[in-house]
């Protein structure tokens, strides 16, 4: 259970979607580990007929793979806490996401439309429980 009173507003318990998105901050990035692991192994195994520069791929993909798990459990942490700078924190991972999806899209003409749909959720549900992490923002509508 959380307490918070950012802006005046006490918040006895972590909301509901908060913590669906709190378990899906923390799978990741415990996910995130073991992948960063295998990319490293693979980095620096020997490869007979791969290209000399693949190997670098690797490694740059492992350590995004690290920091990216960092950030998740980071988030999830502050999620669970429902600390206001994990809410913004949140929103700007899943804007990006959202903008990797329209890259992608732009790249391979293709839509990765679960990606799309899980970040649209985890926008509203962060939205939605703004109140309690004492935030009070408005649409411009």
């Amino acid at each position: 259970m959380s307490t918070s009173t950012a802006s005046g507003y006490q918040v006895d318990e972590t909301p509901t979607k908060t913590k669906l998105l709190t378990a899906l901050f923390a799978i990741g990035g415990v996910l995130s580990l073991p992948t960063g692991i295998l990319l490293l192994g693979a980095s620096s195994a020997p490869a007979v007929g791969v290209a000399g520069n693949v190997t670098g791929i690797l490694t740059v993909l492992a350590i995004g793979t690290f920091v990216f798990g960092g950030i998740s459990l980071t988030l999830a942490y502050g999620l669970w806490n429902v600390r206001a700078w994990s809410w913004y924190g949140t929103v700007l991972v899943t804007v990006s996401s959202i903008g990797l999806s329209l890259w992608v899209l732009l790249q391979a003409g293709s839509l990765p439309w679960y990606n799309l749909l899980i970040a649209l959720a985890v926008l509203w549900a962060l939205w939605d429980d703004q109140a309690a992490f004492g935030l009070d923002h408005q649409l411009p509508v």
